[in-house]
C-alpha cells in the first residue's frame, strides 16, 4: 500500500507538499457556495463566520497569487465591493432571527403556546431592521475602513436592497404562518404545563375554536369541562397532548363517544406539521447512506436501508446482518479481500 500512488498523494496532501500537482485540502479551489442549498442555520453560521473574518480573508486574498485565478480575483473584486459587504452585514443581522424560528420547530415536542409569540416577535425585528442598523451594520465603517472600502451613502442601498429584501421576506414569513393565532387557541389543550385546572379554564378559545372548526361552542365548553374534570387528578406528565390522545383512544373507556369535539381538537393538534425534528432527522441519516460512492443507489434500496437504520435495534440489526451477508455470499462465488496493514 505504502508504494501506491493514492497513497503518495495522500501523504503529500496531509504534508501539505506544495511542489505536488494534487493541492493540500487547505488550499483547494475557490468556489463560491448558493444560499439555496444550505439549511438556514448553516446559512447564518456561514455569513457570521464571513463577517467576523472578512478583513483577514480579504488581506489574505490580496496577499496571495491569484493573477491565474478567475474565481480568487472575482471573490476579491466582490468583497471589495461596498454593496457586497453591506449585504453580509444586513444578512449577519437578519439570519438569526430566522434561526430562532427554525429552532423552535426542531424540537419533538413543539410548545404551541410560543409559535405565534415567537413569529410575532420575529416579524417586529425585521420590521424594526428596515429603518434601524443591527449591530452588524452599525460595524460598517469600522470593517471598511480596515480594508480601504470607500462607502457611500446608504439611500440609494436601503430603497434597491435593504427595503425590498426585507419586506420580500417578511411577505414569505407571514405567508407561511397564516394559521399562527389558531395555534395559539389550540394550546389550551396542551395541559402539561398547567398545574391547576379552573372549571372555566380554556373558555375563551374555545369560541374561536369552535368557529373555525365549525363546532358547536356550547356543546364543545360542556364536553371540554366534563374532560377537565377527569383529568384534573393526573400528574402533568399524564397531561400532555400525546397521552391524552392515547387515553381518549383507549377503546374500554369510551372517552372518544363521550368527547367527540374534544377528541377532534387532540386529533387536529397531534397531526399538526410543526416539528421538523423527524425530518431533520432523515434528511441526516439520506446525507450518510448516500455518500458519493454509492449515488447510484435506486430509491427503493435506500427506502429499505433508511428503514432498517431508523428502526432497527442493535439486537435485530446484528441478526439481519449475519442472514444478509450469507445470503450475499450465496448469489455467486466471491472472493474475500482481507486488508493488511
Amino acid at each position: 500500500m505504502q508504494k501506491s500512488p493514492s497513497y503518495s498523494v495522500m501523504v503529500d496532501e496531509v504534508s501539505d507538499n506544495r511542489t505536488i500537482k494534487h493541492p493540500a485540502p487547505c488550499k483547494a479551489p475557490l468556489t463560491i457556495k448558493q444560499a439555496k442549498h444550505h439549511r438556514w442555520l448553516s446559512h447564518n453560521q456561514a455569513v457570521a463566520s464571513i463577517v467576523r473574518s472578512y478583513q483577514a480573508i480579504v488581506v489574505d486574498l490580496e496577499t496571495s497569487n491569484i493573477s491565474s485565478d478567475p474565481v480568487g480575483n472575482g471573490i476579491l473584486k466582490s468583497l471589495k465591493d461596498p454593496t457586497t459587504l453591506r449585504c453580509l452585514l444586513l444578512l449577519a443581522d437578519t439570519l438569526p432571527h430566522l434561526c430562532t424560528v427554525s429552532l423552535l420547530f426542531q424540537r419533538r415536542d413543539v410548545n404551541l403556546g410560543m409559535v405565534k409569540s415567537t413569529m410575532d416577535k420575529t416579524l417586529k425585528t425585521l420590521q424594526i431592521r428596515k429603518t434601524q442598523d443591527g449591530p452588524w451594520l452599525l460595524k460598517e465603517q469600522q470593517i471598511a475602513a480596515s480594508i480601504n472600502i470607500t462607502t457611500e451613502p446608504k439611500a440609494d442601498f436601503n430603497t434597491k436592497v435593504r427595503t425590498p429584501f426585507l419586506d420580500q421576506l417578511i411577505d414569505n414569513v407571514t405567508a407561511r404562518f397564516t394559521d399562527s393565532d389558531i395555534i395559539d387557541q389550540l394550546s389550551i389543550i396542551d395541559l402539561n404545563g398547567t398545574d391547576t385546572l379552573p372549571s372555566l379554564y380554556g373558555f375563551t378559545e374555545l369560541y374561536t375554536l369552535a368557529d373555525h372548526f365549525s363546532m358547536q361552542p356550547e356543546d364543545l365548553q360542556t364536553q371540554w369541562q366534563d374532560f377537565l374534570q377527569l383529568v384534573d387528578s393526573m400528574s402533568t406528565q399524564e397531561r400532555s397532548v400525546t397521552q391524552l390522545l392515547k387515553l381518549l383512544h383507549t377503546s374500554d373507556c369510551g372517552l372518544q363517544e363521550m368527547y367527540p369535539l374534544v377528541h377532534q381538537l387532540y386529533a387536529i393538534t397531534a397531526t399538526l406539521p410543526l416539528s421538523t425534528a423527524e425530518v431533520e432527522r432523515v434528511f441526516s441519516q439520506v446525507k450518510i447512506i448516500k455518500t458519493s460512492h454509492r449515488s447510484n443507489l435506486k430509491t427503493t434500496t435506500l427506502n429499505r436501508l433508511l428503514n432498517i437504520k431508523l428502526n432497527c435495534n442493535s439486537i435485530l440489526f446484528d441478526t439481519l446482518l449475519d442472514k444478509v451477508t450469507n445470503q450475499f455470499f450465496q448469489k455467486k462465488d466471491r472472493r474475500l479481500l482481507q486488508f493488511t496493514q
